[in-house]
């Protein structure tokens, strides 16, 4: 979603300055927020806000750069063992199918955690992944 500034009636040489940034968790996403409250030297106050709001589908909390270099630790000695990311919530290999959960933004690159899964299909992965046992 774009930002979506608004400003209105703000003069020069304000008196007082108030700030704030704001970012709050609800189901769909996140909200950012960021506000100023400009005082004028005539005593009226103006209110400027700048938001944005973030859907959870495009929140990635596992760093990209660590995506990058992940590799499958079964098959990185033979293989390439290139990681696809699925679902926001699953690494899964490119060669040997093996599907590791990242559970609470930590990938939990176990074999034998990725062994459980190798049988379920991609689109029947749960989402959040279960907790290792």
């Amino acid at each position: 979603m774009p930002i979506n500034p608004k400003v209105k009636n703000i003069r020069h040489n304000p008196v007082g300055l108030g700030c704030g940034a704001f970012c709050i968790c609800f189901t769909e996403g996140l909200l950012s927020l960021d506000m100023a409250l400009i005082i004028p030297a005539e005593g009226a106050f103006h209110l400027w806000y700048n938001y944005r709001v973030i859907p959870l589908k495009e929140i990635r909390m596992v760093d990209p750069k660590l995506l990058e270099i992940l590799r499958c630790p079964a098959c990185v000695r033979e293989k390439p063992g290139l990681l696809t990311l699925v679902k926001e919530s699953w690494l899964v290999c490119s060669d040997c199918g093996r599907k590791y959960p990242i559970v609470e933004d930590i990938p939990v690159m176990l074999i034998d955690e990725g062994d459980k899964w190798t049988a379920t299909a991609v689109d029947a992965l749960p989402v959040p992944p279960p907790r290792p046992n």
